[in-house]
């Protein structure tokens, strides 16, 4: 009874020994403002400033700059190949729905088809759509309707808003805010227009699913604590959303 008793209490402090914590964790993530981007020698944004909100609060602060940046197919690459990984910021579909432990949703994001007033002019059926490679805009372009010899594919954004500017593309399928972002950023053009919304979506953290679930029960309820009302009546992450509203 006693060896019982022993194993038990072994047992119990060996497994809250090894509970997994936020900081064995490896953050990737992608420039994709305002909700993720590079920032000095790590990352900031919405999504950043939310993912320290929610660690703080689990006494397990998160440091930016241990955020590692890549392009989006890298990192995609990079977190599924890593079984401590959380990548962000991901659209929640059912063709990813098993890839990962998901914790959110964090913020409506909308990915649409955004060009010049002319490509209005063209049959949707001839157009080039630009897309990242790897992006959730690639299935939804062709869920549409569209074909998939329409796209012209990149691993960069910045090249996909400078085909677009030069008129080697006629569209381009990408989150609306991010577009915008990048294409405002070039020179000529300003009268960018949404011809077609692809999805209303909305942004999670995906973590790997070798990763502690308890672990990610815990973020989940941090970031379910960051959409209750605080003293002013206003949740912290609609604090958070509307100070980057009002930036971009």
């Amino acid at each position: 009874m006693k060896q019982a008793w022993l194993f038990c209490l072994t047992a119990f402090f060996t497994s809250v020994a090894w509970a997994q914590t936020l900081h064995e964790l490896h953050w990737f993530t992608e420039d994709f403002p305002p909700y993720n981007y590079a920032q000095g020698n790590g990352a900031g944004g919405l999504m950043v400033d939310v993912l320290q909100a929610v660690s703080a609060s689990m006494e397990e602060p998160v440091d930016p700059q241990t955020i590692e940046v890549y392009p989006w197919t890298r990192a995609v690459h990079n977190a599924g190949n890593n079984d401590r990984s959380v990548l962000f910021s991901l659209a929640r579909t059912e063709q990813r729905e098993s890839h990962y432990q998901w914790a959110g949703p964090v913020v409506p994001i909308r990915i649409v088809l955004i060009g010049l007033p002319a490509a209005a002019q063209i049959p949707p059926q001839d157009w080039r759509i630009g897309v990242v490679r790897d992006d959730v805009a690639v299935r939804l372009v062709t869920a549409a309707g569209h074909r998939s010899d329409q796209l012209v594919f990149s691993q960069y954004p910045a090249s996909i808003a400078r085909m677009l500017q030069a008129e080697r593309i006629d569209v381009w399928a990408y989150g609306e805010l991010p577009a915008q972002r990048r294409l405002d950023a070039l020179p000529g053009h300003e009268n960018w227009q949404v011809l077609e919304v692809l999805s209303a979506t909305e942004a999670y953290f995906g973590f790997h699913p070798a990763v502690d679930p308890q672990l990610v029960a815990r973020f989940q309820a941090g970031l379910d604590a960051l959409k209750q009302p605080d003293d002013s009546g206003v949740a912290p992450l609609d604090k958070l959303i509307e100070r980057y509203a009002t930036a971009y």
